[in-house]
């Protein structure tokens, strides 16, 4: 059902569904269907974790994976797993192949980094090479680019367009014809035109390392909100924890944010702002337990020195020890910018303690 939401444009609902229906899953086909769809996304720690926990737990790891990567836990959907939809819609329609996963390589990098910087086409000519493209994610890695070559209809992620030659040459020659098509592409990146200029081996090694090394800091996935920019609200958060009543724990949290964050006319007299809070505590399965939404109304006298301004507030809540994953954003209401932040907290458990 959350894909039938995702083509109805019912973010919301697909959301929810999604992590309702892993709630229920018990079939194991389907677990290893959905696995398979998405280890293309997993770091080699994240892979390791699922192939080796039994089924009852792997719906778990899916729904920690998700709600772990949303990029704002205050609202009702999780973006990333939208786009995640969105990606693997496109990519079969754009990358398409005929066998299960229904995209070719390109898909799989499309789905894990989305969209390139630049898609590069090359103009085969009378150039003896298969169809061939390359594609760039500099703006976010020096070294990032990645190489295809069609073979059957299925493009390969390529070692370097060497490959891209048709069947029959000898080394040496696949290597003129890669210098060739690189030079095509020599405009689209610094490392394509770096690899272009004074083309060798030895250019086409240091290509290999300075990728390796690109894919090395490089996370196994991606996800750049398309207003990332609102995503720039500065606060800090410290807590307390505090003995609670029949073996609960109270834990205070302490928030503060710069009044240049708020944002404002500096030539206005006076103004009003509010300020979304909200918070939320997921045990280790990434299922909420309690989630909490308020909103402070701040009257700001002098703008001209809200710069020098630091606003706090206190809040407390009542829980469980145990260990938790909490998430915090702040929102100034009139601008939309927002702050998340996200810990990791262990509970402590007072109960043998005398002292309150």
């Amino acid at each position: 059902m959350a894909e039938v939401y995702f083509e109805m444009g019912e973010y919301r609902k697909c959301s929810d569904s999604y992590f309702l229906g892993m709630e229920n899953l018990n079939d194991k086909e389907m677990l290893d269907y959905l696995y398979d769809e998405q280890r293309v996304l997993l770091t080699k720690e994240e892979q390791q974790q699922f192939e080796a926990a039994p089924y009852e737990e792997k719906k778990h790891l899916f729904i920690k994976f998700w709600k772990s990567r949303d990029p704002d836990p205050s609202t009702p959907e999780n973006e990333r797993l939208i786009e995640h939809f969105r990606r693997v819609k496109y990519a079969r329609e754009h990358f398409h192949f005929t066998a299960p996963p229904y995209y070719d390589d390109r898909g799989r990098i499309y789905i894990k980094y989305g969209p390139p910087d630049v898609r590069y086409n090359s103009p085969t000519g009378n150039l003896p090479v298969k169809d061939n493209e390359s594609w760039s994610y500099e703006s976010i890695e020096k070294g990032l680019v990645f190489d295809f070559v069609a073979d059957g209809g299925y493009y390969h992620q390529v070692q370097d367009l060497t490959e891209a030659a048709i069947s029959g040459y000898n080394y040496d020659y696949r290597l003129l014809l890669a210098r060739e098509l690189y030079q095509d592409r020599s405009h689209i990146s610094n490392t394509y035109a770096k690899l272009a200029t004074g083309f060798s081996q030895q250019r086409l090694n240091d290509f290999h390392t300075a990728r390796n090394e690109a894919l090395k800091k490089y996370p196994a996935e991606l996800y750049r909100p398309a207003n990332q920019k609102k995503y720039r609200f500065p606060f800090i958060v410290r807590w307390g924890q505090f003995k609670g009543k029949k073996g609960f724990t109270r834990i205070e949290f302490y928030v503060s944010f710069p009044g240049i964050a708020l944002k404002l006319n500096p030539f206005d007299q006076q103004a009003e702002k509010n300020v979304d809070f909200y918070v939320e505590f997921d045990d280790e399965n990434f299922q909420t337990v309690l989630n909490e939404h308020k909103r402070m109304g701040y009257k700001i006298k002098n703008p001209a020195k809200l710069a020098e301004h630091q606003f706090v507030f206190q809040d407390n809540y009542v829980v469980k020890p145990g260990d938790y994953q909490v998430a915090f954003v702040l929102t100034d209401v009139e601008s939309g910018s927002k702050g998340v932040k996200r810990y990791k907290i262990k509970v402590r458990d007072f109960s043998g303690d005398s002292l309150m």
